[in-house]
């Protein structure tokens, strides 16, 4: 576990000298450049999803949260607007590195997302019951759209 205190790029620089790597091999490995692993470790430059997406593998980590810290805040104050706000915040910014079994069926997708869409047009609560089904339509969404394999269809 890294120093929850770090900034992205300094929890990449703890991670990488444990994990036995100069910044050119792990550059190499991750297909980015000496220059900008060096420019994120000393915070010169962001770790953006993409780059951190590139780089996990090779530092072992598992969750991105392990790189961007427990703390991601989508307001200026920092206080959620409602109590699902972390929960919802938890499952739009996680990124499991490996995604493994079978994704959800379309149908069972497609009745998950139109069953929330219901709730949140006919619920007096409608933030406090949606908030509760977010997390898990994101996650299984998620999860569905990295392991889909088969013919994409465009059409409903």
């Amino acid at each position: 576990m890294v120093d929850q205190q770090l900034i992205p790029g300094e929890r990449v620089e703890r991670l990488r000298r444990a994990a036995g790597l100069s910044r050119e091999r792990l550059a190499g490995l991750a297909g980015l450049s000496a220059t900008t692993v060096k420019f994120i470790e000393n915070g010169r430059r962001s770790l953006t999803l993409r780059a951190a997406q590139q780089l996990a593998p090779h530092l072992g980590v598992r969750d991105l949260g392990d790189l961007f810290g427990p703390q991601v805040s989508l307001s200026l104050d920092g206080r959620p607007s409602h109590p699902a706000v972390d929960d919802v915040r938890r499952a739009l910014t996680a990124w499991q590195v490996t995604v493994t079994g079978e994704p959800e069926s379309t149908d069972y997708l497609r009745g998950a997302i139109d069953a929330a869409w219901q709730t949140w047009h006919t619920s007096r609560h409608q933030r406090t019951e949606a908030g509760q089904l977010l997390p898990g339509l994101l996650e299984a969404t998620q999860r569905a759209t990295r392991l889909h394999r088969g013919a994409v269809s465009t059409t409903r």
